[in-house]
């Protein structure tokens, strides 16, 4: 089981780790039995992401209704990761998010936008490809997306969305609703997407945005 903290819970300890902080080191009573690092490159800087690992004893009603928020009280171990990091990506969660607002809303391709990411957030490489894949994940979960995000959206994408000839209608209307949700994030990219992954995770029982 993973729960996520927005980044506010976080502290940079030097320039190449951050590390999980929560009320002395415990929630609910409960003490890390270990901590798992995560690597991410931030800014152009390789950092270490320490995040606590807690051990759940399924007799104990109290550490159970840590699970019961999330609805997941048979798991055994507990670990919290910060908004910012998805598992097995390499980037924090704005970058991507960035990446396709500004494809989105720039007559530009995939592959100059993955230029300017790298220019943006001090990257040496971003790969166009990842652009394609994660709105096509974001395409798919359409209905999630529909159900967690409705109040969210905003209307500032009509005037802004560059409609690109090889979607059909089913895509563009999938596309024009992402591009609204996400209307904020090339002005506040890591405050809008620490926001979308943390409400997207604990409305859509600890599934990652993408």
């Amino acid at each position: 089981m993973i729960l996520t903290k927005l980044i506010s819970n976080f502290k940079m300890l030097d320039v190449k780790s951050l590390e999980f902080v929560l009320r002395n080191n415990e929630i609910d009573g409960l003490k890390p039995i270990k901590y798992l690092t995560y690597k991410l490159i931030i800014k152009g800087v390789e950092v270490s992401v320490k995040c606590p690992v807690f051990k759940i004893r399924e007799d104990d009603s109290k550490e159970k209704s840590v699970f019961q928020s999330v609805g997941a009280i048979k798991e055994k171990m507990l670990r919290y990761l910060p908004s910012f990091l998805i598992p097995r990506k390499k980037y924090p969660t704005y970058v991507y998010l960035y990446a396709i607002q500004y494809y989105l809303t720039n007559n530009i391709s995939m592959r100059k936008t993955a230029e300017h990411v790298c220019s943006k957030f001090n990257l040496r490489t971003f790969s166009h490809s990842t652009i394609s894949r994660i709105l096509n994940k974001l395409c798919s979960s359409y209905e999630k997306l529909i159900n967690t995000f409705t109040n969210a959206a905003s209307n500032d994408f009509y005037v802004s969305l560059i409609i690109r000839r090889k979607w059909d209608n089913d895509r563009l209307l999938k596309i024009q609703f992402i591009s609204s949700i996400f209307s904020s994030i090339l002005k506040t990219p890591e405050i809008t997407a620490n926001k979308l992954c943390m409400d997207y995770f604990n409305q859509n029982e600890g599934e990652f945005l993408f």
